[in-house]
């Protein structure tokens, strides 16, 4: 008879010589019969009315058949109950440094199908950061600025860990031995450092289509934020740097016609707007004359390199060509 081992009984079963003896660990239980071969008594002969079992080749082929089976059929079992279990573990997590930080990293999917990073930061401490996307070391590495983009819904690292903040753009500096300062900004359309990191300059739209210019302190932890007004460039531009940053301008990207002049964006800034196609300076039509090639073929003037190189400047104010650009004016959201 095929036997196998299974867990048996703990009570103590006697000797054959009648005294006690110590309780079995194991006992020996029937496998299943192979196909073909007769049933068994308990002393391993046929049973009681059962043909003896003849080795023929066909007889041999069914019990070995029968068997391999039976098998197969106790790995697949174990193999399912192990996947089981597989699913119900954690997601597990990388060590990594981003920036001046230690974190935790996970893999996740973002909701295009395309990879995404998600992290934990400061997880030692009461408050700890859970954010998906990239982030770049700020000037000084002192800091990271993380853009967070949303994991897919059902993302095993929502299961695992829980949901991250929400998108746009975090300032996380340290604060303390394990914990984190994480300042949401919202979002950004463009993001440049001034000054070598002493202030962050952003432009955003809002959804009453006004641009705002916003300039962000990383160490105050504090912002100025000029509500331009509204404006066809959005948050749209490109920017021009006088030296050492005394003066920003920004163009519009499709025109090349809105300018924002920003003086002093590190100090006491003052912030002025102009139209070069208005044409009242020699600058202003410089600039807009540098798009008439495209506009006459039916498309829409975009300041290259080449463009924005003739920008110039001379006691904080912007000329083109070496003609001054304006005249830049106070907008009324800012009057």
């Amino acid at each position: 008879m095929p036997i196998r081992a299974s867990h048996g009984s703990p009570r103590a079963r006697p000797n054959a010589d009648g005294r006690g003896g110590s309780a079995p660990r194991l006992r020996l239980v029937a496998a299943p019969t192979p196909e073909g071969a007769p049933q068994q008594g308990p002393d391993g002969e046929p049973a009681d009315g059962a043909a003896p079992w003849v080795a023929s080749p066909a007889n041999v082929l069914r019990a070995g058949i029968s068997a391999a089976l039976w098998a197969v059929g106790l790995a697949c079992g174990f193999a399912a109950a192990m996947a089981l279990a597989g699913c119900k573990k954690e997601e597990a997590a990388t060590k990594v440094a981003v920036g001046p930080f230690s974190a935790a990293r996970y893999e996740a999917k973002a909701s295009d199908g395309t990879r995404l990073e998600c992290f934990v930061f400061g997880g030692e401490s009461n408050k700890p950061a859970r954010l998906c996307g990239e982030g770049s070391p700020t000037p000084g590495f002192t800091g990271l600025l993380f853009a967070a983009r949303a994991p897919a819904p059902g993302s095993r690292f929502l299961e695992a860990v829980g949901e991250p903040l929400p998108e746009g753009y975090y300032l996380l500096r340290p604060a303390g031995q394990a914990s984190v300062d994480t300042w949401p900004l919202g979002k950004m359309a463009m993001r440049e450092w001034l000054a070598g990191g002493k202030a962050l300059l952003g432009v955003a739209a809002t959804d009453d289509h006004h641009t705002h210019v916003r300039l962000i302190d990383p160490v105050g932890r504090s912002e100025r934020n000029f509500d331009v007004g509204p404006m066809r460039a959005g948050d749209n531009f490109l920017l021009v740097r006088a030296p050492g940053d005394a003066s920003l301008l920004l163009v519009q990207k499709l025109g090349g016609s809105e300018l924002v002049l920003v003086r002093d964006p590190v100090g006491n800034a003052e912030l002025s707007v102009a139209d070069a196609s208005d044409g009242k300076s020699a600058g202003n039509r410089k600039l807009f004359g540098r798009g008439d090639l495209a506009r006459q073929n039916g498309g829409q003037f975009i300041p290259g390199a080449a463009e924005l190189a003739s920008v110039s400047w001379k006691d904080g104010l912007p000329h083109y060509d070496g003609a001054p650009l304006g005249p830049f004016e106070i907008p009324p959201s800012l009057r």
